[in-house]
Parts: C-alpha cells; structure tokens; sequence
C-alpha cells in the first residue's frame, strides 16, 4: 500500500544529521538504508523528501541508490514529452512512455564521457568522447547535427534521433579491430560521413576499433 507517513519518518532523521554535523559518507549510509526500509514498506511519496533536500549531494546520492532522482522533466519541442532522468544529464532524454530524443546543444557536457551511440537504423559506435563539433550545428541530408569523436579516432553525425547513452567504460570496448582494404578512396574508416570527405582523403588512420561495420565496403 501507499505510505506517504514515510515522509514523516525519514525528514526528520535527514534534518538531524545535517543539525548534526555527519559527514557526507555517513549521511548516506544513514539515509540509503532508511529509504530502503521505507520503501519496502510501500513509501510512494519519497520525492517529496528528494525535493526537500535536493542540495544535499550525499542525501541525493542515497536516493539515487534507490533509483529515485529530481527528473530532468525538458520536454521534446514537439510533442509534451517530459524527460524522467535525472536532472543535469547531457546524454539522449528519455519520456515515461519510451520515447527518446537528443538535445545537440548539451552534447558537450559529454566530453569524457563512455558514451554509447545508435541511430535509428542500428548503426553506431561506443567510446570515451574527446570532441564535439563545430559550436553550431551543420545539416547533413538535410539534417542538423553535431560530429561526436571518440578517443580512437572515429566519429559520429548524431542528430535529435540519435541515441546517445552514457555507460560504464570497459577494459575493452568490445568493438572489432577492422583495417580497411580499398583505403584511401573509402574515406575510411568507417564514418557515417565517409561519402563526404575529400576523394581519396584520410581524416584518421587505418585501423579503428568499430561497432558497426556495415556503413561501407
């Protein structure tokens, strides 16, 4: 059942460790623990206590162990799709009903960031992102977007429907260690803007560890 009394119990307790002086890592230990009981006991009204003591890290921290967070709530431009992640991402926004759109002028808060990037038809690449550019937008097809690079070398024309994910980085990326036959013609390697660079152009070296491989050859 519902226990919006939960409020009741776990402001309280927050307030008195703040009063108290406890250091941020014990603040969370304190606070995770008690969201958790509250929940399991049918707390449904813990945003409340979010809001309250949102400029809190470590209470904020403790909540978000739990997976409760202050929403984003930026909405698609054309379409009352309010995002539900966190506020102060920089990856792709995601609505409650599934939807998912990105906003190209936060992509350079991902600088440094594994990022994991899929266009609608399947195609993409995942990465630690180095740049972002140009400061603009430039259209491709008609298009607008931006170019992601990653640390090999490879980079991305990601535009509003492209999913850009933030997610741990791995040891390896997993992706394939492709060297491209028919260079330097291709525009290799790989980029899903290959057809637009200078014939017989290189923009990055030969070798490129990719996710897909299906763009060209």
């Amino acid at each position: 059942m519902g226990w919006a009394s939960g409020n009741e119990v776990f402001d309280p307790v927050a307030q008195a460790l703040i009063d108290g002086g406890a250091d941020d890592a014990l603040k969370r230990a304190v606070c995770s623990a008690l969201i958790g009981s509250l929940v399991d006991r049918g707390w449904d009204t813990e945003g409340e206590s979010l809001g309250m003591f949102q400029d809190d890290a470590a209470i904020v921290a403790a909540f978000r162990e739990h997976g409760v967070v202050i929403p984003c709530h930026a909405e698609h431009h054309d379409h009352p799709w309010p995002c539900e992640k966190e506020r102060g991402h920089f990856d792709s926004h995601r609505a409650y009903v599934g939807n998912t759109w990105t906003d190209l002028d936060l992509l350079d808060g991902l600088i440094g960031a594994y990022v994991d990037i899929t266009d609608p038809n399947g195609k993409g690449m995942a990465g630690v992102v180095v740049s972002v550019y140009p400061n603009g937008r430039e259209v491709l097809n008609g298009v607008p977007g931006r170019l992601i690079v990653v640390d090999y070398g490879y980079e991305w024309f990601v535009t509003e429907n492209t999913v850009v994910r933030v997610t741990e980085n791995p040891e390896d990326t997993g992706g394939l260690d492709v060297e491209c036959t028919t260079c330097p013609a291709c525009g290799c390697p790989g980029s899903n803007l290959a057809d637009n660079k200078p014939e017989g152009g290189m923009r990055w070296g030969h070798i490129s560890r990719v996710r897909s491989v299906s763009i060209h050859h």
